[in-house]
């Protein structure tokens, strides 16, 4: 049995303790650990400490929380940014025929289009979830350490909530196209119909990011719709069934119904 008296030949004193768990003690936590406990750890007296400089600064892995929230909210936003365009040029070359047209080739009486869109169209609304939490943790890092949040990660943490919101909320999940006319369903908003005979205007972006835009009048007032080129990947034919159902015709800029009533 180990005895606390330090001056009886082969005592267990602190030093020898030290130095039988040193290895133990430096291969499980690290030299972070033995820096903070000092000469004790070390093997030394605990009369040793007093009076000394304990290091106790953050280890190198709490100081490395302080570039993980800039990674993501820098990722937040290049990430998605990189995506969209991957979708946009890939959408812009599937859309030429649309943009420049030598005629329409689509059947008027195909059957109907129940065409749900592509998971791309998540992106927007991952981006703002991605930026919540790189604010999340920014700030607590800062809280950690008492520095307070700074107004940088609170006005990330606002801007992620608001394209979050705004991302999954007005997500085009589906196209529906019948005899009667379209109909785009939303995430959370109220969907969009425009029978044929109400439809006059179908607008190509000017930009591969950009998006068609479908506008119709339903008695007085003017209704649109914008499609952006996440919700048209692999669905770019509803574009030309859209245009030939309605019975627009390209004017050079756009495909339009003069016989209708619409805003020039």
């Amino acid at each position: 049995m180990c005895q606390l008296n330090l001056g009886a030949p082969g005592a267990c004193d602190h030093q020898s303790f030290g130095q039988q768990f040193e290895p133990a003690i430096d291969a499980i936590l690290g030299q972070d650990v033995l820096a903070l406990l000092g000469p004790l750890a070390m093997g030394k007296p605990r009369g040793q400490l007093r009076g000394l400089d304990v290091d106790v600064r953050p280890s190198h892995y709490l100081r490395g929380m302080d570039g993980m929230p800039a990674i993501l909210g820098l990722a937040a936003v290049i990430i998605p940014v990189l995506l969209l365009t991957v979708v946009g040029a890939i959408s812009w070359a599937k859309t030429a025929s649309l943009r420049h047209p030598r005629g329409l080739t689509v059947n008027v009486h195909e059957p109907p289009v129940d065409a749900p869109t592509s998971p791309f169209t998540f992106v927007p609304g991952g981006a703002g979830l991605f930026m919540v939490a790189s604010a999340l943790l920014g700030a607590s890092s800062e809280i950690i350490r008492g520095r307070g949040p700074p107004a940088g990660w609170d006005f990330v943490g606002v801007m992620g909530v608001l394209v979050a919101v705004l991302g999954l909320g007005a997500r085009v999940a589906s196209l529906h196209i019948d005899e009667h006319g379209l109909r785009v369903e939303f995430g959370h908003l109220r969907p969009f119909s425009l029978r044929w005979e109400e439809c006059w205007l179908l607008a190509p972006p000017r930009w591969p990011m950009g998006a068609w835009r479908v506008a119709g009048r339903v008695g007085p007032r003017e209704i649109a719709c914008r499609l952006m080129p996440t919700d048209l990947l692999g669905h770019e034919f509803v574009l030309g069934v859209v245009a030939a159902r309605a019975g627009l015709e390209f004017d050079g800029r756009a495909w339009t119904a003069p016989a209708r009533t619409g805003p020039t």
